[in-house]
């Protein structure tokens, strides 16, 4: 097994702990809500809130198939794949994020992390366990801030890395789409020595 499993466990342990130093209490607009496993029915809502359970369980089927969708390698590929799959994935991924959060990831082109580790470690790639808590809720601006909690299993290596993020969902033209997607990818780029592709 290559150096790369150690090191996404290590990875995986700090962004843990920064997830749970950074969160922020509940607001006067805000409330703490409950936790949805894909396998299982989703919350209710606080119905005083503006947001029912139809809603909350709207946004946390758009969460997760954004999370199945980006962190799905479904094939091997070579080096000379990556621009060809990077397009693909972009436009799997474009009607669940907002406008805004879509061309910012085409420029920086965040959405190729799995696809440059599956190329690397030649396997393909799927997330497994996925867990979704629902942390503030916003009436006023029609947002929901999310975390999640997935197994980032390479196939070929029947190895998974437990990896964890935060996601910001938006109210766009009455669908919950990816606002944000904030995660360790950057770190794991650095000390993976995967080059940034502007």
């Amino acid at each position: 097994m290559s150096k790369f499993i150690p090191t996404l466990l290590s990875l995986s342990l700090l962004t843990t702990m920064l997830l749970g130093c950074t969160d922020t209490g509940p607001s006067s607009k805000a409330s703490s809500a409950q936790a949805s496993h894909t396998d299982q029915s989703a919350p209710s809502a606080d119905t005083t809130l503006g947001l029912d359970n139809i809603q909350m369980q709207d946004a946390m089927k758009a969460a997760a198939n954004y999370l199945k969708t980006q962190y799905t390698v479904d094939n091997i590929y070579d080096k000379k794949d990556e621009t060809k799959q990077l397009k693909r994935v972009q436009q799997k991924l474009k009607p669940l994020l907002t406008s805004e959060y879509y061309e910012w990831i085409r420029t920086e082109q965040s959405v190729g992390f799995p696809l440059q580790i599956a190329i690397q470690e030649k396997t393909s790639i799927t997330p497994k366990e996925i867990t979704i808590r629902s942390r503030t809720v916003s009436n006023t601006d029609q947002i929901i801030r999310l975390s999640y909690r997935l197994d980032f299993h390479l196939n070929k290596q029947n190895e998974s890395i437990p990896l964890g993020g935060k996601l910001i969902m938006q109210n766009e033209n009455g669908s919950w789409k990816i606002a944000s997607d904030y995660n360790n990818a950057d770190s794991l780029r650095e000390w993976h020595a995967i080059p940034y592709d502007h």
